[in-house]
């Protein structure tokens, strides 16, 4: 994901990665509610996203960064090496 890695360039942290994905697609996805999950690509087209896309997409840059993501519900928690356990 070409994307990805330049949002990701130049931030020297993980919090820093993924506050400029969460910021990007916020900034860049139009929400509107579509009841079923139709996935991150889908959610980059002009029929919108709702925040199961919202998660998709931040979940899916994942490979491409230094932080390994976890859709739960609508959200994303983020693990590192010593919570990693927990998921």
């Amino acid at each position: 994901m070409a994307l990805a890695g330049k949002l990701s360039q130049g931030k020297s942290s993980v919090c820093q990665q993924v506050r400029a994905f969460y910021d990007y697609i916020g900034n860049t996805l139009v929400y509107t509610y579509n009841g079923a999950n139709w996935g991150a690509q889908s959610a980059l087209g002009p029929m919108g996203a709702d925040c199961t896309e919202y998660t998709d997409l931040l979940v899916g840059a994942q490979p491409s960064a230094a932080y390994s993501g976890t859709a739960i519900s609508t959200g994303l928690l983020y693990l590192d090496n010593a919570t990693s356990s927990l998921a």
